[in-house]
């Protein structure tokens, strides 16, 4: 299950802020292409980061906050008054054994999963949602979505079908997924499949944007689409 305080202790270090807004320097699709993609999925990032910054922590200082390093020491406080006030976790600090890479443990360590665990079990279904929690959430929910992203432009799967699907779609080029959603191939669906074991996937032909089903009795037609049947 997602720790929180790991998340904290990872957002602050300066080389996270580095990795974050660095070039992706490799990946088995033209350089290009990707990092054009990744400008996209970074500035979505910046945007929601920006937005899971509670009220009471930075007040006017968030206007002139000029880095992202600075923004994410914001969220870092807010994510730690979360865990005070309503979460019993160890505090576990996030570091990189000798021999390893900081994007290896990452990619690693991290993953939206782990997330979707969590999450369900801090539901409130009856009371009011405590201070700094949408704030927490919605940080975590966004930077593993990107996390996933990242990693699968940066590496191969194992799963030869959405491997497949994945070329198909990145031979349409950079400007099909950043005038879409690219997590929701790039993350979503691949987290699907790796889950359930198949997927039936509906991909729009004219941007990035997916519809996935579970079972081929729950499966329609879409215009303007082309499918997908994934199998393990």
């Amino acid at each position: 299950m997602l720790n929180l305080s790991y998340i904290s202790n990872l957002i602050v270090q300066p080389r996270f802020a580095k990795w974050l807004t660095s070039p992706i320097k490799q990946s088995r699709f033209n350089l290009a292409s990707v990092n054009q993609i990744n400008i996209k999925m970074l500035g979505d990032f910046l945007y929601q980061l920006k937005q899971s910054i509670h009220y009471t922590i930075a007040s006017g200082e968030i206007q002139r906050a000029s880095t992202t390093q600075e923004k994410l020491g914001f969220a870092s406080v807010g994510i730690d008054r979360y865990i005070k006030s309503n979460i019993n976790q160890p505090d576990i600090k996030f570091t990189v054994p000798r021999g390893r890479t900081f994007s290896d443990i990452l990619f690693s360590t991290l993953s939206l999963n782990q997330w979707r665990e969590f999450q369900q079990s801090i539901s409130h279904p009856n009371s009011p949602s405590p201070q700094y929690e949408f704030e927490t959430c919605n940080l975590c929910s966004e930077l593993l979505k990107y996390i996933e992203s990242r990693r699968t432009l940066e590496f191969e799967s194992t799963h030869k079908h959405y491997e497949s699907m994945l070329n198909e779609l990145m031979g349409r080029g950079a400007k099909y997924f950043t005038d879409g959603y690219p997590h929701d191939v790039l993350c979503h669906d691949k987290q699907f499949f790796e889950s359930e074991g198949e997927a039936n996937i509906f991909v729009c032909n004219d941007y990035c944007s997916s519809y996935v089903y579970k079972d081929m009795c729950e499966v329609k037609d879409h215009a303007g689409t082309k499918f997908f049947e994934l199998r393990a």
